[in-house]
């Protein structure tokens, strides 16, 4: 096959375009293609008529050093969005989990089986009828689990987490369904985006017998610094002393170096040098070295 000659520059620029706009590159004996879709911009080594946007699945995030979002993301703000207008978006980040039962008590009890949610989940509820006293519908509830087939709800991620219960009274009708909505909503007509201010990524699931220690959140749960339980050293040194009736050995705290510290220097209140290492860097998290960037996510 002939190697075409063309220069890309020299085709016509199209808004839009079908698998005949498409033009055969052959490079290294592998075909591919490149079209002008949307506005003359190129799309390389695409098959299928699937275009550069259309490879970058819905709810795709990436870091961007940008001001500005650029066409076909939003900046991960935490914003209220239209379902119908980004439905793509929508879609990737929520998901229908089917119909439920509850019990009308204190606290109430929901049924569904097989429902995959952990303490903490955000959910919607939505019915063809009415929900008992104490629920309601296009809100944001947070799963308290029970086990794989029950659980209950909260009206906060605090109360979920402390164990602080829904309870219903009254009567019910219709079919009620659930929505996993890990990022909230905002009301019947929109829903929520990531809020990825302040805050990186951080894998949820929990891995394998390799890992110590376990610490996953659930996906969309934002959670503050920590640091690790432990138990701090104190070196001390013996000094012997004379009291009447002979000489004794007394424990005393003091750190080493000629230039540290008397004894009861530095315990407790914030981070001293050790002599070595400089002066400790503190603030209100614990973190390594970072620099500002947006996040934005495909729409």
């Amino acid at each position: 096959m002939a190697q075409p000659t063309k220069k890309v520059s020299a085709f016509p620029q199209v808004t839009s375009c079908t698998t005949s706009d498409f033009v055969p590159i052959i490079a290294g004996g592998v075909a591919s293609h490149i079209h002008t879709g949307e506005g003359g911009g190129l799309d390389a080594g695409l098959h299928g008529g699937q275009t550069r946007r259309q490879q970058v699945p819905a709810g795709s995030i990436m870091e961007f050093a940008g001001i500005s979002e650029p066409s076909g993301w939003f900046l991960c703000i935490g914003t209220a969005k239209a379902r119908a207008t980004y439905a793509d978006l929508y879609a990737a980040l929520t998901a229908a989990k089917g119909t439920f039962t509850v019990t009308m008590a204190t606290p109430a009890v929901f049924t569904l089986n097989a429902h995959g949610l952990a303490t903490g989940d955000c959910v919607e509820l939505t019915t063809t009828g009415d929900f008992y006293t104490g629920l309601t519908a296009n809100t944001n509830y947070f799963v308290i689990w029970i086990d794989a087939n029950t659980f209950n709800l909260a009206t906060t991620l605090a109360n979920a987490l402390a164990g602080t219960k829904i309870a219903t009274s009254g009567d019910q009708s219709g079919v009620h369904s659930l929505r996993y909505c890990p990022w909230g909503i905002s009301g019947a007509d929109d829903f929520l985006l990531p809020d990825k201010r302040e805050a990186s990524g951080y894998g949820i699931g929990t891995r394998g017998a390799e890992v110590t220690a376990h610490d996953s959140p659930v996906l969309g749960q934002f959670e503050d610094d920590q640091l690790q339980g432990h138990y701090t050293s104190l070196h001390g040194t013996l000094d012997t002393v004379a009291l009447s009736g002979g000489a004794v050995s007394i424990g005393r705290l003091k750190s080493s170096g000629a230039a540290a510290p008397s004894a009861t220097t530095n315990i407790g209140g914030s981070p001293a040098t050790d002599y070595v290492n400089g002066t400790p860097r503190t603030g209100t998290v614990t973190r390594g070295k970072i620099i500002g960037v947006n996040f934005i996510i495909k729409y």
